[in-house]
């Protein structure tokens, strides 16, 4: 504290130590602390000796931060240099008193302290940038498998774990403006794929040697995969764009929900849901889609297929995965559809790949009958895809309503009753609007034919099978 507080008040002065001095002081008298508590016999002296030498070192790199905008005339080698045997230091400690806490405290002010001085250079020329990214990726890594090397200090500490999970997210912001300084943003998805590979290596490391009791080792090896899953989800708009954002969500929601039925752990389930629920808004909310690329030379068969399609294979999958187990592995705190049994993620993914698919019938329908370059939506008459409309959205009820009754879902039965009623609107009052004399009495007599076998379909497979359900 008197370090800091003497730079503080005499850095501006010509007789001031400098940043580069006061640093490797501070991280020598941190060694000297730690050595001093090392050789304390009585062991209530030596752990608050160790205590203090850790807070010492937090202490140390949260200066550092407050100091930030003297740290471009300190050299990027003494800057990190020092921060890291700060943190090293203070993980001795921390190790010594099998504190996780310190550990996770210790590596978020490391890596606020080496961000700091990314963010306080004015400019970064190319060696400038790449030392320093090498020099902070190396602690990411130490910080990262530190707790596998003092295994025995940590192996009933959940946090010492966590921390290691929150390497790579913590020192990301940083690493990657280096990234960007260094080899520019064509290949920026490389630096959350090598992030989220190395959360990979600590997994394959947490199931072999991680902590000690069931409980504690899956929650590590939950945070390593949610952290890796993470990573990858931003590495895809990051590198990617377009369909590929879309879909490259749609398959990692997917893949949460397998990890989730493997591990049964909520958050991954919540997780993917809120994954999915992005997929769904960027296609059926989002009018950029529009403009992606050209509509392709042969209709419906094209990119939007795939666009579509894709995301919906994920969510349905992903549905009928967590349907079976959702209600039974729910947890005490998660909503109260679950003590009636009600599948809630799994319904709402289903409904979101029941909207998906909707919204892909009509841009299929606008691309068959569209003239212009790129695909969009017009509203003028056009008496054939009118017609094309209605009669794809009354197959799609039709198609609701047979799955609805050969799964047993009640819900999608409702659903396409929706869709019928929507059709049937849409046919009575826009589509017969054109029509005249002998044509309009000949359609509104199919249509109330229509009408009536609708109902009497509805009557004897929908209404009926709810009044005999229990």
């Amino acid at each position: 504290l008197f370090l800091g507080t003497h730079f503080l008040a005499h850095r501006y002065q010509d007789a001031s130590m400098g940043m580069a001095n006061h640093l490797w002081i501070t991280a020598v008298v941190a060694a000297l602390l730690l050595a001093i508590a090392a050789l304390r016999r009585d062991a209530r002296v030596r752990a608050f000796a160790h205590h203090a030498a850790a807070l010492f070192a937090a202490v140390s790199l949260l200066m550092v931060i407050v100091v930030g905008a003297d740290l471009d005339d300190a050299g990027v080698g003494v800057v990190h240099g020092a921060t890291s045997a700060l943190w090293v230091l203070g993980a001795f400690a921390a190790t010594r008193l099998r504190e996780g806490r310190w550990m996770l405290g210790l590596s978020a002010a490391a890596a606020l302290a080496q961000s700091t001085w990314t963010f306080a250079q004015q400019s970064l020329d190319g060696p400038t940038a790449l030392w320093g990214f090498l020099m902070q990726t190396a602690l990411v890594g130490l910080a990262a498998f530190w707790p596998f090397v003092v295994r025995r200090s940590f192996a009933h500490d959940g946090f010492a774990w966590m921390s290691s999970a929150l390497a790579g997210p913590l020192w990301f912001f940083s690493l990657r403006v280096l990234f960007v300084a260094r080899f520019t943003d064509a290949a920026i998805g490389l630096l959350p794929v090598g992030l989220g590979a190395l959360s990979m290596a600590a997994l394959v490391r947490v199931r072999a040697h991680g902590p000690e009791g069931a409980a504690k080792q899956k929650s590590a090896i939950v945070w390593q995969s949610a952290i890796a899953l993470g990573f990858l989800s931003l590495a895809i708009p990051l590198q990617l764009s377009n369909e590929w954002v879309t879909i490259g969500w749609a398959v990692e929601g997917l893949a949460l929900v397998l990890l989730w039925r493997k591990l049964d752990h909520p958050g991954l389930k919540w997780w993917a849901l809120a994954l999915q629920a992005f997929v769904v808004l960027r296609l059926v909310a989002n009018a950029e889609v529009l403009a992606y690329h050209a509509r392709g030379s042969v209709p419906i068969l094209n990119w939007v297929l795939y666009t579509y399609w894709v995301p919906v294979a994920a969510l349905v999958v992903g549905a009928w995965l967590l349907q079976p187990l959702e209600s039974a592995r729910a947890r005490s705190w998660e909503p109260n559809a679950y003590s009636k049994g009600f599948p809630l993620v799994a319904s709402l993914m289903a409904g979101g790949a029941v909207a998906v698919f909707f919204v892909w019938i009509n841009l299929a329908v606008a691309d068959y009958f569209g003239v212009a370059r790129e695909l969009s939506l017009h509203f003028e008459r056009l008496p054939s895809r009118d017609l094309a409309t209605s009669m794809s959205w009354a197959l799609y009820a039709v198609l609701l309503l047979a799955i609805g009754m050969a799964r047993g879902i009640r819900a999608l039965r409702w659903v396409s009753l929706g869709f019928l009623l929507l059709t049937i609107g849409k046919v009575f009052l826009y589509d017969l609007a054109e029509l005249k004399d002998l044509y309009r009495v000949l359609s509104l007599v199919g249509l109330a034919v229509s009408l009536i076998g609708v109902s009497l379909a509805y009557q004897r497979f929908v209404f009926s099978a709810d009044k005999e359900r229990p």
